[in-house]
């Protein structure tokens, strides 16, 4: 079988140089060439990105949804204790983080790819962290009412490093991408 595939790769290596020395003008050769090339190129292009516009978007409303709610929660908590503006607050609070789980479940396997090591590594060890502390510290605060966590100071920092993840993440397809897969996009 295998010296079946070897023939059948050395005949069509001899069919295409001879049909290149058959060409009267090489230019129209490498048109054939890059028209091929591109056919295969371009479908695979759009694609990845509509996958990455697609993945983007999502991350972009559930993560700035969870932060909305976090902040509502705890200014909700805070002012009123624990009345209905409280629980309709953490309902929308829970919904969030279950949408987010749903649908972020692999998110940094979606960062690396599209994005690269650098941001998929500023996700893993600093957005999540920070998600998961401002999480603990509401579910204290809901559960006793009172909580040794800042958790104002907590969501700050969750903003202070989502949005310019986020950010990077528009930023990375349009600007700074190589061969439109990886980013080098830097912004801290």
């Amino acid at each position: 079988m295998r010296n079946t595939l070897v023939y059948i790769k050395n005949a069509l290596i001899y069919v295409v140089i001879f049909l290149w020395k058959l060409l009267p003008d090489k230019k129209i050769g490498w048109m054939i060439i890059i028209a091929v090339l591109g056919s295969m190129y371009v479908p695979w292009y759009i694609t990845t990105l509509s996958q990455r516009n697609t993945f983007i978007e999502q991350f972009s409303k559930l993560g700035g949804v969870r932060i909305y709610h976090a902040q509502r929660y705890f200014w909700d908590a805070t002012e009123d204790g624990y009345g209905k503006e409280a629980d309709n607050a953490w309902q929308d609070y829970m919904n969030s983080v279950i949408a987010w789980n749903t649908v972020n479940l692999s998110n940094s396997l979606f960062i690396y790819f599209y994005y690269g090591p650098f941001l998929r590594d500023k996700y893993e060890h600093d957005l999540l962290p920070k998600m998961v502390d401002v999480h603990n510290a509401l579910v204290d605060l809901r559960k006793t009412g009172t909580t040794t966590i800042n958790i104002e100071e907590n969501i700050k920092a969750m903003k202070d490093v989502f949005f310019p993840l986020n950010n990077s993440m528009m930023v990375c397809p349009i600007m700074r991408s190589r061969i439109f897969r990886n980013c080098d996009y830097k912004p801290w």
